[in-house]
């Protein structure tokens, strides 16, 4: 005799019954979004931001899609780091010494508390810092930020040229310090934009995308 089972069926749930996500998902939607808010206003940066509510970003983007009052503090409060920003760089900057103009080393400074180390990972920023360290300060540190032109920045790209892939990588961080720099209020342009990054295909057929020596 055969017996056939037949699956239970579960009866559907009753649609007045709270949902047993609820519970979890009210910190979301209240501490844990304040908590969002108020470090996206300190620290401007989503990722590391949500990492340190202890959850992800994409909670927080689903959030802002849905809810748009959430959308508006995010956009405040991304505004208001950038305002704040400004000010404390700038300020910082006049009371260095005796008023006296900011210098790449303190440009340097900025960029890795401000920018690099909140915003990228660490591994970028260990790059960048051996960048830093051995070519850009070395050349820059000591100058003014208004003093460096477009023909020093190419002058100095160009004696890199044995290097390519560092020279392209010097000139993209130097770019970046001079727009972060505009954004500060050190500066009124990027004298970086203009060199052209030096032509690899050669280099990439033999070594690969990452060469031997670009972090030494």
């Amino acid at each position: 005799m055969t017996i056939v089972r037949m699956n239970r069926i579960r009866p559907a749930p009753d649609p007045q019954k709270p949902s047993q996500m609820a519970a979890a998902l009210r910190p979301i939607y209240g501490a844990k979004g304040v908590e969002f808010i108020r470090h996206l206003r300190q620290f401007g940066h989503v990722t590391y931001t949500a990492n340190m509510t202890g959850l992800t970003r994409h909670t927080f983007y689903q959030r802002r899609e849905r809810d748009p009052e959430f959308a508006e503090a995010w956009d405040e409060a991304l505004t208001a780091f950038e305002e704040e920003l400004t000010m404390r760089v700038v300020q910082t900057a006049l009371e260095m010494g005796t008023g006296k103009a900011p210098t790449m080393e303190y440009l340097a400074q900025q960029y890795f508390e401000i920018h690099a180390v909140p915003k990228k990972r660490p591994k970028s920023v260990a790059i960048d810092r051996s960048l830093m360290n051995r070519f850009v300060l070395p050349k820059f540190g000591k100058q003014k930020v208004l003093e460096i032109d477009h023909r020093d920045v190419q002058a100095f790209h160009n004696s890199l040229k044995r290097k390519p892939y560092l020279a392209n990588r010097a000139l993209s961080l130097l770019s970046k310090m001079f727009e972060l720099s505009i954004k500060w209020g050190m500066r009124g342009d990027n004298p970086a934009t203009g060199p052209a990054p030096i032509h690899l295909a050669r280099l990439t057929k033999k070594y690969g995308p990452k060469p031997p020596y670009l972090v030494e």
